[in-house]
């Protein structure tokens, strides 16, 4: 018996489109790929206490400790158990009783003043492990950010990023892992910038039409494609923290960004892709009163670097 599509099943769907950017470096319109490199666990540090008499201020870049178990990394995340979370920028060692951080931030981001973590709170780092189920991936130091929901594929296994991670970083908070990772083992990434609040993606191809009517046309016009202008329209809710949506807001709104192309790429559930390198032309933001702000924006694909690549599957219909 001969194929017999099920259209209902079969029909296309908008389930599960990821909507992604990168930047681009200036005068290329190849986005930049870095691997990220898998390594062996590292040793977490759990009594990371916040010495008496030491209460940490909002703002502050240094943290009084009592002594550690063992040596943090550079990067690393202190998660403290009320609820504050900060980053190293610079590695401790078991006998450092003094933490350089990134400013403190409290739990409440609209605290200015005050303490943000009392004495004797105690923090702990978390360090990576490769095994399955682990929330903590060990990486060698990471050569670039990475953003929340980013997705990176180790030999095969998938692998989700639950929280921003900064470059240098020797471990990423992921979704449990699927299975084990083996020591070395690499995934390349594009770095991109996850919009996790569209709600409309929508790519177009306009023809270019010219009129090459002759004489020798009869009497019907004849028009002629000379190219085309391929655009992507999309609309998002602005979320405070979805580092896609201000990554967006800057190329749109920030004079020293509009003329910045972009790396832009469209994937649907059915492994279809629209990709290329764009310059932003619209960005309309709606914002009633007492309702969710959402932006529309449009790019227009540049040229050559615009890519669609059909779903795997899908019947050659074309010989060349």
């Amino acid at each position: 018996m001969g194929l017999v599509l099920n259209y209902p099943v079969q029909k296309e769907t908008s389930v599960d489109t990821e909507l992604r950017f990168a930047p681009l470096p200036p005068g290329t319109r190849d986005p930049v790929t870095y691997t990220i490199t898998a390594a062996v666990a590292g040793t977490s540090v759990t009594d990371v206490t916040v010495a008496n008499g030491n209460d940490v201020q909002v703002g502050d870049t240094t943290i009084t400790i009592n002594a550690l178990s063992a040596n943090i990394p550079n990067r690393a995340k202190i998660e403290f158990n009320n609820g504050v979370n900060v980053r190293l920028t610079a590695a401790a060692s078991a006998t450092d009783t003094t933490l350089t951080v990134e400013a403190v931030q409290a739990v409440d981001r609209d605290q200015e003043t005050g303490v943000a973590i009392p004495a004797a709170t105690v923090g702990a780092y978390n360090a990576g492990t490769l095994d399955q189920n682990t929330q903590y991936l060990s990486v060698t130091a990471l050569p670039v950010a990475l953003w929340v929901g980013e997705v990176l594929n180790f030999g095969g296994t998938e692998v989700t990023v639950t929280d921003d991670v900064p470059a240098g970083a020797s471990e990423i908070e992921i979704l449990p892992l699927s299975a084990a990772i083996t020591q070395g083992t690499t995934a390349s990434t594009l770095a991109t910038y996850y919009i996790a609040g569209a709600t409309d993606a929508s790519p177009s191809s306009n023809p270019k039409l010219v009129d090459a009517t002759t004489f020798t046309s009869g009497a019907g016009n004849e028009q002629l494609i000379t190219g085309t202008n391929r655009t992507l329209s999309f609309t998002f809710q602005d979320v405070v923290g979805d580092p896609g949506v201000e990554f967006m807001k800057q190329i749109l709104y920030n004079d020293e960004r509009f003329d910045r192309e972009v790396y832009a790429i469209l994937r649907r559930k059915t492994e279809q892709v629209y990709e290329g390198a764009c310059i932003p032309t619209q960005g309309d933001q709606s914002s009633p009163v007492q309702d969710i702000v959402t932006i529309t924006a449009n790019l227009q694909f540049q040229g050559r670097s615009f890519r669609y690549t059909p779903n795997p599957n899908a019947p050659t219909v074309f010989a060349s």
